[in-house]
């Protein structure tokens, strides 16, 4: 089978081409080379048997094997996804099918009338010797799409007869359907007119309800995900299906098991985001429940990849909506994560922007930093990054809750264990937050526990550089314009509540 491929594929063989190509030492054996060529195409590559070798491909080398179906029985996932990988170097029926692929190309104008009479030939079918060959035919009318296109007259052929044909429910006609739903997924990117992509919507939604076979399913939700990821999509004929379409994507994700399935389903829903938009918002916080839900300590590297991108997906339009929800699956995945990732930092921008929101979630989102603090902090803390946390904190300081300010300072003195003062110097005095911290202080605006954790922070910063804090404390009074002796009466504040001071925390 390998030959014949290759045989079929070296176009060299027509019009003396081989001379040009081959890099041959002398002219004889180019003369040679040529002349093989020619017998091939003139004894070997004739008319007829380009007819035979396409039909006898398609009937005989084609059809699914029952190893085949003994796979997809045992082990519906592992064999869809084998069918992906397939090395057709190494298995007959994929090097048979690259081989009908090089020779419709070559023989289009020959071998398309021959693929459209198979086609009339297996329309009324039903035993299962024949279901195969069917099965067969529409895998080549699938492989042959590009030789196909404008001379199938595929809209007819989609709208009366495969509607039809998938109305049969017998338990043996599931490997028509999911042949259906693959060759469907092939040809719908090709200037399909939206009356009949409606109808090829309708169908892909037919194929993954929940009452069909899984293999059936998974292969309409590809489909699916080629139709929407055209070059000439347009989003309107796809809305009023998109309910019903997420709905059944989200199913399907709950009862995939391995890793691999996982992936693709999420790559689907992924791509379906990026082409709707806000259409979207409904079903997103569906969709970060799932996510939360397939986050683990024990999940693969590669899916959580994929659930990181998934996340940053969901449109900012939903924010509002699903904000508490996102923030959940974020510190979830920090939780989780053993090591950081690009994938990772990229999104701490957006933790660092949430700061400017109301403090109703100020909570979890000083957690999802303090998490990139502990995994990351040399990322995390870099001085562009210091400096608007640190400039975000400083205009709550003084506008918060006690218990908000305790957070607050919580996050400032992890970051303060994690990095080199040289590094949180500059960026602490050009942020205006120990100014802030100071003024509160002096003005008894926060009390108790808060006022305790503030007194804290300096006493770590002094440990680090006492002379540090009193260049703060003198800098302050100078740009805040405060009168007297400024530093005396901070430590005089600090002295009187020295007996409260703790351990770190």
């Amino acid at each position: 089978m390998l030959l014949v491929k290759d045989t079929i594929k070296n176009v060299s063989y027509n019009a003396g081409q081989l001379g040009a190509d081959l890099l041959s030492v002398t002219n004889e054996e180019k003369e040679l080379a040529i002349e093989a060529g020619r017998l091939i195409n003139e004894q070997f590559l004739t008319p007829d048997f380009v007819n035979v070798c396409a039909e006898t491909l398609v009937s005989q080398y084609m059809l699914m094997s029952p190893s085949d179906f003994a796979r997809w029985e045992e082990d519906p996932e592992g064999w869809l996804n084998n069918l992906d990988t397939e090395n057709w170097e190494f298995e007959l029926r994929p090097c048979a099918e690259l081989a009908f692929m090089n020779l419709l190309s070559q023989y289009r104008e020959q071998l398309v009338p021959i693929i459209v009479s198979l086609v009339e030939r297996v329309a009324t079918v039903t035993d299962r010797q024949s279901l195969l060959f069917k099965d067969a035919v529409y895998g080549a009318v699938g492989l042959g799409v590009n030789s196909l296109f404008g001379r199938l007259d595929f809209e007819p052929f989609v709208m009366n007869r495969l509607v039809a044909e998938l109305s049969n429910k017998d338990p043996n006609f599931k490997i028509l359907r999911r042949r259906i739903g693959w060759m469907l997924g092939r040809w719908v990117t090709e200037s399909i007119s939206a009356d009949c992509r409606k109808v090829i919507y309708e169908i892909f939604l037919q194929l993954m309800s929940e009452d069909e076979d899984l293999v059936v399913r998974l292969t309409a939700a590809n489909g699916l995900k080629q139709a929407v990821d055209d070059w000439d999509f347009d989003i309107s004929t796809v809305v009023p299906y998109l309910g019903s379409a997420m709905s059944l994507l989200l199913n399907l994700l709950k009862e995939v098991e391995e890793s691999d399935t996982t992936m693709k389903v999420i790559s689907y829903i992924n791509a379906i985001m990026d082409r709707t938009g806000a259409d979207m918002i409904p079903f997103a916080a569906q969709i970060v429940q799932l996510l939360i839900s397939l986050w683990g300590p024990n999940t693969e590297p590669l899916l959580q990849s994929s659930l990181v991108v998934t996340f940053t997906k969901i449109t900012s339009e939903a924010h509002i909506y699903l904000l508490e929800d996102s923030l959940d699956l974020w510190w979830t995945i920090l939780q989780s994560t053993p090591a950081s990732s690009s994938d990772l930092i990229s999104l701490l921008p957006a933790a660092l922007d949430l700061l400017d929101y109301d403090t109703e979630n100020l909570r979890k989102i000083l957690l999802i930093i303090d998490s990139y603090i502990m995994l990351d902090p040399q990322a995390t803390l870099q001085p562009a990054n210091m400096l608007v946390l640190f400039t975000k904190l400083a205009a709550k300081i003084g506008h918060s809750r006690e218990q908000a300010i305790t957070y607050i300072v919580h996050t400032l003195d992890l970051a303060l264990q994690s990095v080199p003062l040289q590094l949180f110097g500059e960026p602490l005095v050009q942020s205006g937050l120990m100014a802030n911290v100071l003024r509160v202080l002096v003005e008894n605006e926060i009390f108790g526990f808060a006022i305790m954790n503030c007194m804290n922070l300096f006493a770590r910063i002094a440990i680090y550089d006492a002379n540090f804090v009193i260049q703060v404390i003198q800098l302050t009074a100078q740009q805040e314009q405060i009168q007297g002796d400024f530093l005396s009466n901070i430590l005089d504040k600090w002295l009187e509540k020295v007996s409260t001071l703790h351990a770190p925390f």
